[in-house]
């Protein structure tokens, strides 16, 4: 139903009501109602990423963490031989840098794809108009993303790096690994 500009809409849709027969539709209301939905949906599907995110750098602290110990005997052997603690401690937050940035750039290239296939699905439902961004600005988040996240996977190395790099080499030798 069209109404005037000038008309209270309130009053018609009450209006309306009162006939008892029919329920009023207000434009307004519908898109309140889809904009709280997509809102709702943003925020779980934000929190899901920023839990899959945490659990993969838990994942990544405590894996660099037991390697600490299960590799105990090869970096006393490199101390032995003259590293230096920094020189152990570049070798493991080097290994999480190696991870994180082969993860980030696979999980940029597997997300590429899934935002096409949604992109190219949504087209084809012609779900709602969609203003496709910048290659540049895709491009910037997409170093943002390798960035962040391979300066996180390497601060969750540095603990480990830090204890690998204190280890001493003859207690190493004399004691064995796993004492």
């Amino acid at each position: 139903m069209k109404v005037d500009d000038d008309a209270n809409i309130d009053k018609v849709v009450s209006d309306i009501q009162e006939v008892g027969l029919m329920k009023p539709i207000v434009a307004a209301e519908v898109k309140k109602r889809i904009a709280d939905q997509f809102t709702v949906f943003a925020i779980l599907i934000g929190g899901i990423g920023s839990l899959t995110v945490l659990t993969s750098l838990l994942h990544l602290f405590s894996r660099f963490y037991t390697l600490t110990w299960e590799r105990q005997a090869e970096w006393g052997l490199y101390l032995a031989f003259g590293a230096t603690g920094r020189d152990i401690g570049l070798v493991i937050v080097g290994e999480a840098a190696v991870v994180s940035l082969t993860g980030s750039i696979i999980g940029l290239l597997l997300g590429s794809g899934l935002y096409k296939g949604s992109l190219t699905l949504l087209e084809a439902y012609q779900s709602f108009p969609f203003v496709h961004p910048s290659w540049g600005f895709l491009a910037s988040i997409a170093i943002g993303i390798i960035i962040v996240f391979t300066g996180l996977g390497a601060l969750a190395a540095w603990l480990p790096a830090y204890q690998g790099s204190r280890i001493d080499p003859s207690t190493v030798m004399t004691r064995g690994e796993f004492d």
